[in-house]
């Protein structure tokens, strides 16, 4: 039985060593943070457990304001689809990062203070539902979008929730071949 007991004590020794460094690596984090403050959700009493978008935080603009933004010179677009999507058609200049790489890309690529341009179309096509003619746009992808970049401090930003081919017919320039 020694070699059983010799065993489980290395397991726990990993166990101990894994632990340090997720410690030390959340130290260097909170390191990094202005002032030594947390980057991240701001602790309340009353934190929900789970956070659920809000759509009123969502700060939608129209196909015209986006053409007078992207006269300016050195706006940040990025577009929060799926690369398929975004490979399909997107609007020029657009920096593809999806959803599910914000968290790890958006501090290291985006400016902080910045205003962020978001194009955040929920293609519902791709999963099989017609959408009628005049249909609003899905906000689900713009709401998990507002919520992840809140976390993360960006709380300047400005979401374009119309799919490339309405953009495309109200004078927005795009990339590829966007699909009716």
């Amino acid at each position: 039985m020694p070699g059983k007991k010799g065993s489980f004590y290395w397991i726990l020794n990993i166990i101990g060593i894994a632990c340090a460094l997720i410690l030390l690596w959340q130290f260097v984090e909170w390191r990094r943070a202005p002032n030594g403050a947390a980057n991240s959700v701001k602790a309340t009493p009353a934190m929900p457990m789970v956070m659920r978008p809000d759509p009123s935080a969502v700060k939608v603009i129209s196909a015209e304001q986006l053409r007078q933004a992207l006269n300016q010179s050195g706006i940040v677009l990025i577009d929060s689809r799926e690369w398929d999507s975004f490979e399909e058609a997107h609007i020029t200049g657009a920096i593809i990062m999806p959803l599910n790489e914000i968290e790890s890309r958006a501090r290291h690529e985006l400016p902080p203070g910045q205003t962020v341009y978001v194009h955040c179309h929920f293609d519902l096509s791709k999963m099989g539902v017609k959408q009628p003619p005049g249909a609003k746009p899905d906000m689900t992808l713009c709401n998990l979008t507002s919520v992840a970049l809140g976390w993360m401090g960006f709380h300047k930003a400005l979401y374009i929730p119309d799919d490339p081919a309405t953009l495309a017919a109200k004078g927005i320039p795009i990339t590829g071949t966007p699909r009716r």
